[in-house]
């Protein structure tokens, strides 16, 4: 942990932050940081994005898809082009996605950075602020402020919550105490 130590003297040294046993310099916690922070660069949009697509397809429609628009199940076809997973509805002839209907529809962010989102979301016992999902994803703050009040809705809904909540609490350490030396 680290303690704050203001310098009775500010005109010697700047106030600094001092680890509780010892020093640590400024490149040691900015190496800290980087490390706990998730590293997307090695990524490749195009393939993560397909790989989205089909997690998604394959939580939301286990049985094959099923038109949001009108409900026929089977009749539904993929389309080729630019956007992956777009498929056109043979009864109704509408087009749609798997984002169609859920926290991801009417979103510009690529859907790989959804799932990781709701993965650092989820995976955190103390939750993840949206000043980390922005340095974390390499998306703008509003869209990480975005982002992190449609999860925590969807986590607090009815399918979500059973799924998303963990069954086993973190225990809290017991507050410290002041004792004698």
């Amino acid at each position: 942990y680290l303690l704050y130590t203001p310098n009775r003297q500010p005109w010697k040294r700047r106030n600094r932050w001092i680890p509780a046993l010892g020093s640590i310099d400024n490149d040691a916690l900015r190496e800290r940081r980087q490390t706990t922070m998730m590293n997307i660069d090695g990524i490749e949009p195009v393939a993560a994005e397909r790989r989205a697509v089909e997690l998604l397809e394959s939580c939301a429609w286990p049985d094959g898809p099923v038109c949001p628009h009108c409900g026929a199940t089977g009749k539904c076809y993929r389309i080729g082009g630019a956007r992956p997973g777009l498929r056109k509805c043979a009864r109704c002839r509408r087009q749609f996605t798997v984002k169609v209907g859920t926290l991801f529809e009417g979103s510009h962010i690529p859907l790989y950075k959804w799932v990781l989102a709701i993965f650092m979301m989820c995976s955190s016992p103390a939750g993840v602020t949206a000043s980390r999902l922005h340095r974390s994803l390499k998306i703008s703050y509003k869209s990480a402020w975005l982002v992190c009040q449609r999860v925590r809705t969807a986590k607090q809904q009815r399918p979500l919550a059973s799924l998303l909540t963990p069954s086993a609490k973190p225990k809290r350490r017991p507050a410290a105490t002041k004792g004698v030396g």
